[in-house]
């Protein structure tokens, strides 16, 4: 990202969390407006509807097992795909 690039938060619209995420997202703009200024929304999908959250779910979840220590099965098998994906490979070395 450069200085002037901005970004919007997408999040699930699960009910449980929407008033949660909004507080956040306003407490981020007030506390830190540098990063806030950057972020110029928040809105919510249906993951269901919305493949890039689904896949951002799934992204975040094998990343969680293997911070864990639990990843392993199938799991493994998409976390390596994931980083071949997107990650900048140089030889053997991944920098995520």
């Amino acid at each position: 990202m450069t200085a002037t690039d901005t970004l919007t938060l997408i999040y699930d619209d699960a009910e449980e969390y929407a008033s949660e995420c909004l507080t956040a997202y306003r407490r981020l703009k007030k506390l830190r407006s540098d990063i806030g200024d950057r972020i110029v929304g928040l809105c919510f999908h249906d993951d269901k509807h919305y493949p890039p959250l689904q896949a951002a779910d799934m992204f975040a979840f094998v990343y969680r097992l293997r911070a864990e220590g639990k990843l392993g099965g199938i799991w493994a098998e998409v976390l390596q795909k994931l980083d071949r994906t997107f990650s900048d490979q140089s030889g053997s070395e991944i920098l995520v």
